[in-house]
């Protein structure tokens, strides 16, 4: 979303409400991030595990996140389905 919002001659997003979301996102990613860590270190204070986001925790974040304009979230468009709208 932030490439495809990105002016290429200047760097910067020109769009207010883009910036606006991209920045909820990246705060709401950081303190799920931070949770996670604080979790991971209440549970075992000598593991190593990962504690980033999964692709498909990041992407819900980003739907919870962003508004939504005549079903579509502004930035992004449509959302894909995994299932045909015709299946029961």
């Amino acid at each position: 979303m932030k490439t495809a919002h990105t002016n290429k001659h200047t760097g910067e997003i020109d769009d207010g409400v883009v910036r606006d979301v991209l920045s909820l996102i990246e705060t709401q990613k950081e303190d799920e991030e931070t949770r996670l860590s604080q979790l991971q270190t209440d549970l075992d204070a000598t593991s190593t595990a990962s504690t980033n986001l999964s692709r498909i925790r990041i992407n819900e974040i980003v739907e919870s996140s962003v508004p939504k304009k005549k079903r579509r979230l502004v930035g992004l468009g449509r959302r894909a389905r995994s299932v045909p709208p015709s299946a029961p």
